[in-house]
């Protein structure tokens, strides 16, 4: 209707769009509206320098990260244990004041990367080039956050075992009423390490993209009586 009325002077084309409504719906169908702004300069994420293939586009971490705000606190101990170059955590500092960041990834070019967006960011964070299955701290963590990885070559056995591996880390790593925030496309796995760790409760489940099914998670730690 709009190329017709115009003669074909207006395109209804969706890369050439001045703004983009964003309509979500979380569980409990209540509605969030987003606004993208496609043709102003983007300076509000002008920290993220550097990126790999699998890299969170920062405006989706903006949005995770808001959504997750009213179960955040003020300088809490944050852990991400598959940090790419960093993104959700630059977003989540923007937010609330920190204490203190601990960030790690397999790949070592990602790591190197979080550390010049770190920098440009302003955020003070330990990185460190390790697989979190074999990461331990001495003391216990507020928030874990992780943009879970995509399955690639993985068989559908060895993502679950992934999943359950990282379930039992977190667990072990996150101080009594913490928060897991949880960004992923493999809904079931997810359901299914809640259910085998009863120390974890659902909070909140965003659908964020129903094309290729990504859920957004804000899970609880239980406080230990």
């Amino acid at each position: 209707m709009i190329e017709e009325k115009s003669g074909r002077q207006l395109i209804n084309a969706p890369e050439e769009y001045e703004f983009e409504l964003r309509i979500l719906f979380d569980k409990n169908r209540k509605i969030h509206v987003f606004l993208r702004m496609a043709t102003i300069p983007m300076e509000r994420f002008s920290y993220r320098r550097e990126a790999i293939a699998a890299s969170i586009h920062p405006s989706t971490a903006a949005m995770l990260m808001a959504l997750a705000k009213p179960y955040l606190k003020k300088n809490a101990q944050i852990l991400d244990p598959c940090c790419g170059v960093g993104t959700m955590l630059v977003e989540r500092h923007m937010l609330l004041p920190v204490r203190e960041v601990y960030a790690i990834d397999v790949f070592g070019e990602a790591v190197a990367k979080a550390r010049i967006n770190a920098e440009a960011a302003g955020l003070k964070v330990n990185l460190i080039h390790k697989d979190y299955l074999d990461f331990k701290h001495g003391y216990l963590f507020d928030e874990i956050i992780c943009n879970m990885p995509m399955r690639g070559k993985r068989t559908k056995e060895e993502q679950d075992a992934f999943y359950q591996g990282f379930f039992d880390k977190s667990q072990e790593l996150m101080a009594p009423g913490g928060i897991l925030l949880l960004y992923s496309n493999e809904n079931g796995f997810v359901k299914k390490q809640l259910r085998l760790h009863p120390g974890f409760r659902l909070h909140k489940e965003f659908l964020i993209s129903e094309k290729e099914p990504f859920y957004f998670y804000v899970i609880g730690a239980c406080v230990k009586s």
